[in-house]
């Protein structure tokens, strides 16, 4: 990706300078961006964000446009997450303990 610096010297000159921009910078912007388009789309998604539009009060020359964060509805997906996340982790850990408790037996058999 190249980078187009345009410097006007004068009334009739200007310089033009062409810099490379280095990928490493660009690929870490990219995910960055890529990451947060992600989780405002699936904020919108989850219902987390809400766009509303109104007139405003120069007589239709200008538009308000409200973005609304419901913080509630967040947490409450946030405590669903966890309390799943456990259930999963207690699930996993009991089927754990019973395929090691037979392996135990059988070698104090022996």
């Amino acid at each position: 990706m190249w980078l187009i610096e345009v410097t006007v010297v004068n009334r009739d000159t200007c310089r033009v300078k062409l810099d490379r921009i280095q990928s490493g910078k660009m690929k870490i912007f990219g995910v960055l961006f890529l990451s947060l388009l992600l989780l405002a789309g699936f904020g919108f998604y989850r219902g987390w964000f809400s766009m509303s539009t109104g007139d405003g009060n120069a007589g239709g020359q200008k538009t308000e446009v409200n973005l609304t964060v419901d913080r509630e509805k967040m947490n409450a997906d946030a405590d669903a997450v966890k309390n799943q996340a456990q259930k999963l982790t207690g699930e996993a850990r009991e089927k754990a303990s019973d395929l090691i408790e037979p392996a135990g037996d059988a070698s104090r058999s022996k």
